[in-house]
């Protein structure tokens, strides 16, 4: 096409980059001139730091806020963020090799001939190229019924090959060990893509959604739960944002005044008042009431801090470490060039090997017993026969912290009546309802 025409594309000589150049004239609100596509361009030199980065597994909104603020604001970047989204999924679509898609389309239709209750679904784009996928065997499905009310959904982790972003959906059992209910591979993080992860997901499992859902803190994500999860209750990783807050607050992860008040909001403090008391000091002690990423975190404050959880079942996964065991172990799953269907064979020996451990605790508990810390407690005689050892340790702690306080009410309300409880030995007291 004649470079003389207002709008004609231009390859650039690295396979895969076109570059589009147009000249068209503006006229218009200076503050809104940036976001005409006769203003916008993605230059060559950025398609490149884009590409690098977004192949050293950085996520496209990180690199677009990197790119802007080097170029001193997104009015002088050349393009939108939405161009470089764009970018980087044309980018993966264009590296998804249609052998490596139908390879894993083909061992997911042999599994299910296996396994009649082997479940997958894959989406496709306008132009039909396959894009999302889903899958769960029928273990994950009996899993999910037993032990499915409190689910975690994990996006961090991303296949080399293509930078896909890999979604396992996994919880714990009744060893209290990690457990699998599914895992995804998508093309990108939008809201659109979630909703149809979360829709596939449902459906695979009958329609029963988690009681708890824990996830990272994406907005994307928030609405596709409000969206398909209306009814369950979002709460976010702790352990996403003790990771964040490491590039978030810089030198403050290093005061430890800071990280004391931080963390008690996180997990120490039993009431909202506490909470809201607490963050206060730690905003104004530090001066930073205009820290734009802990401002964001109070907004959703109810959906990570334990003080507005009390109410909410969580299985005891406060800091999400099952995010982060998972995260690590999928980490070892995948080279720079693992094919999809490679790293799904790779990641069904991994979850076969969770299963044997699984196996192995189940035979302990049947042929062993537990040492009780009062050997001849009636309840807790009872209690290590009917549960397993781990749950039955969880259930030990709590019973013992339990005779170790001491009460008396201090006043009564209709049907609501509040006392006053202590630790023995201990002179700091708590109000309870």
């Amino acid at each position: 096409m004649s470079s003389e025409n207002p709008f004609y594309c231009r390859r650039w000589p690295m396979e895969g980059y076109p570059i589009c150049v147009r000249a068209q004239s503006w006229v218009g609100n200076s503050f809104e001139k940036h976001l005409l596509r006769s203003a916008r361009l993605l230059e060559i030199n950025k398609a490149k730091v884009i590409d690098s980065m977004v192949t050293s597994g950085i996520r496209p909104k990180d690199v677009y806020s990197y790119l802007s603020n080097e170029a001193g604001g997104v009015e002088n970047i050349g393009f939108t963020r939405r161009d470089c989204y764009n970018f980087v999924n044309k980018q993966k679509m264009m590296m998804i090799e249609v052998g490596d898609g139908q390879s894993l389309l083909n061992n997911f239709k042999i599994r299910a001939s296996e396994d009649p209750l082997f479940f997958y679904t894959i989406q496709v784009d306008q132009e039909n190229r396959m894009t999302n996928f889903f899958w769960r065997d029928s273990r994950s499905r009996i899993d999910y019924d037993y032990f499915g009310d409190v689910v975690v959904f994990d996006t961090t982790y991303r296949t080399n090959k293509y930078n896909l972003i890999c979604a396992p959906f996994v919880g714990i059992n009744h060893h209290r060990q990690t457990i699998m209910f599914g895992c995804a591979f998508l093309l990108d993080e939008k809201a659109d893509s979630f909703v149809w992860l979360f829709k596939s997901f449902l459906e695979s499992m009958g329609n029963k959604a988690p009681k708890t859902i824990m996830t990272d803190q994406t907005h994307a994500i928030s609405k596709a739960i409000e969206q398909v999860f209306p009814d369950t209750s979002h709460r976010l990783c702790l352990w996403h944002i003790s990771k964040n807050a490491t590039s978030h607050l810089g030198s403050l992860n290093s005061n430890a005044e800071f990280h004391a008040l931080f963390y008690k909001c996180m997990y120490g403090c039993e009431s909202e008042i506490e909470f809201e008391r607490t963050w206060k000091k730690m905003i104004t002690d530090h001066k930073l009431q205009d820290h734009s990423w802990l401002n964001s975190l109070h907004k959703c404050r109810d959906k990570w801090s334990t003080a507005f959880s009390i109410d909410v079942f969580s299985s005891q996964i406060k800091s999400s470490q099952r995010a982060e065991v998972t995260n690590n172990v999928l980490q070892g799953l995948s080279i720079a060039t693992t094919s999809l269907t490679k790293f799904f064979i790779e990641f069904e020996k991994l979850v076969a090997r969770w299963r044997s451990s699984e196996g192995e605790k189940d035979f302990q508990c049947m042929h062993g017993s537990v040492t009780r810390a009062i050997k001849n407690c009636a309840i807790l005689v009872h209690a290590s026969e009917a549960y397993t050892h781990e749950i039955y340790k969880c259930f030990e702690k709590e019973f013992l912290d339990g005779i170790a306080l001491t009460w008396k009410q201090v006043s009564s309300e209709g049907t609501i009546c509040t006392f006053e409880v202590e630790v023995v030995g201990n002179d700091n007291s708590r109000i309870r309802k």
